[in-house]
């Protein structure tokens, strides 16, 4: 009999295991589905909870390794190096990247993720014909232009616009916008 003075011994508490550890014995257990937790543990040096909770983490796909974090920079450092429209460009490239890359979102995921960015591509779309165009009302004008011609690409319609608005400076002399 154990006295109130005296308390049970308690095992030391085991060593987190990485994330390449935790791989590791979760594969095993995919490649050998019939191996039993015990000898996966002894086979490891780990104990019997941390095996079954490393393969219990890798069938729910938490063990996947994130992807490599950017330095990051200062505010100002970006606004004086970096324009909207490049900045909305790159976020648009590196946010259908990821999508590509991840195979394990589910389907309404996918296409919640693909109407975001096809948001960001249509407000690119806008920023790049503003800078082109200068005027605040360029949405206007381009949705003018592609009513006529419905295949207009952007470069066409700057084309457009800078020809038409060359006309009206010549025939009226100096027109401004």
């Amino acid at each position: 009999m154990i006295q109130n003075n005296q308390k049970k011994a308690r095992k030391e508490k085991a060593h987190p295991l990485t994330i390449a550890m935790q791989l590791r014995i979760a594969k095993h257990k995919e490649k050998y589905p019939e191996m039993p937790y015990t000898a996966l543990a002894e086979l490891f040096n780990v104990t019997y909870d941390q095996a079954r909770q490393s393969h219990k983490r890798f069938l729910k796909g938490r063990l996947s390794r994130g992807t490599k974090r950017m330095p990051v920079q200062s505010i100002e450092k970006i606004k004086n190096e970096k324009s909207a429209d490049t900045i909305i460009d790159s976020q648009f490239h590196t946010a259908l990247a990821s999508l590509e890359q991840d195979n394990q979102i589910s389907a309404i995921e996918r296409i919640n993720a693909l109407e975001k960015i096809s948001r960001i591509k249509k407000l690119l779309q806008s920023v790049e014909l503003t800078e082109h165009i200068k005027r605040a009302d360029s949405d206007v004008i381009a949705a003018i232009i592609r009513r006529f011609l419905p295949d207009a690409s952007n470069e066409e319609i700057i084309k457009i616009y800078r020809e038409e608005y060359s006309k009206l400076q010549m025939e009226t002399g100096n027109w401004n916008t």
